[in-house]
């Protein structure tokens, strides 16, 4: 996959993802865990493609890494609240295939960056 593909990959991925936190798991009363959440994945997706500050994009690197944790850590929250049952919420469900998928992007991502 070309890194084009893959950076619209990222982009596409985490907004799902973002908009499913902050907004459809917010429906029924603000949630400040969802809201932050949320946040957080547009706040790594900027650093990571859109940033041009000189600090954010020397440590370009980290960030990748600090996203990849960050969606791992959003997975492993989801299950150790729901457990099993997690996996009977479609919602849920979709959206730990979306974070999944977009470590797997990410990492693509960090290693065709790094090699060019």
């Amino acid at each position: 996959m070309t890194t084009s593909r893959l950076r619209t990959a990222i982009i596409v991925l985490t907004t799902i993802t973002a908009l499913i936190h902050l907004i459809l798991l917010n429906l029924g009363g603000l949630d400040l865990l969802f809201l932050l959440n949320g946040i957080g994945f547009f706040f790594l997706l900027w650093a990571l493609l859109f940033a041009t500050q000189d600090f954010v994009v020397r440590m370009r690197h980290w960030v990748y890494y600090l996203y990849i944790a960050f969606t791992l850590l959003t997975i492993l929250a989801y299950f150790s609240v729901y457990g099993s049952g997690g996996l009977s919420n479609p919602i849920g469900l979709v959206t730990k295939i979306v974070e999944a998928l977009l470590i797997v992007a990410l990492f693509m991502h960090m290693r065709q960056t790094e090699s060019a």
